[in-house]
């Protein structure tokens, strides 16, 4: 039996308690359990995903907006990104879709981009 203090084992119980509330159906439940540990992109992005394919749009976009806010520098925040641009884009706001891009592109500007 695994020790209950373990690492491993709240990494397992949690992993399970995520995987229980996705197949559950109830996207609500989903993203509580998601929200209770969010160190990452990833779970944002679990999460918006979840809301935007319940049709949730809105709660959707605000929940990716809050993951890229809070993981500003992580490398994993890139494909949360691209997701709140896509909704945004698919929502008609491409002029905040665009405003995303250049927040990025002013915290991290490429060498191609600052020659002219």
């Amino acid at each position: 039996m695994a020790d209950p203090e373990s690492w491993t084992a709240a990494f397992a119980v949690r992993d399970l308690r995520e995987q229980l509330a996705e197949v559950s159906g109830d996207v609500d439940r989903y993203v509580a359990v998601l929200a209770e540990h969010l160190t990452n992109a990833v779970q944002y992005q679990r999460i918006a995903e979840a809301l935007r394919a319940a049709g949730r749009r809105d709660e959707a976009m605000d929940w990716a907006r809050r993951g890229v806010a809070a993981n500003a520098g992580s490398p994993y925040t890139d494909r949360l990104r691209d997701l709140l641009v896509d909704m945004l884009v698919t929502a008609g706001d491409t002029p905040g879709a665009v405003r995303v891009r250049r927040e990025e592109f002013a915290r991290h500007p490429t060498a191609a981009g600052t020659d002219r």
